[in-house]
């Protein structure tokens, strides 16, 4: 439910308040979320939107490298 209203742009009080609980137990909540993520994303489980843009970035630039009405396949004309 946290991260529902996290991903939903709720601040910590406003958390707190649909929830019924303190601001301090949805920071200790969204600290635990945080170390569960970070390690996630150590392990290559997830990527970061910074990750994910990096990626989707060097894909479009690779595809704008391969010439449409050449013959040769993209994969041996693109050098990475």
């Amino acid at each position: 439910m946290i991260c529902w209203l996290i991903l939903n742009g709720h601040n910590q009080a406003e958390i707190a308040e649909k929830l019924e609980i303190t601001t301090r137990a949805v920071e200790g909540h969204m600290h635990r979320l945080r170390k569960r993520v970070e390690k996630m994303v150590a392990r290559g489980a997830i990527q970061t939107r910074h990750q994910l843009q990096d990626s989707q970035a060097t894909e479009h630039t690779l595809r704008q490298r391969v010439a449409p009405d050449s013959g040769a396949s993209a994969t041996s004309r693109v050098s990475v």
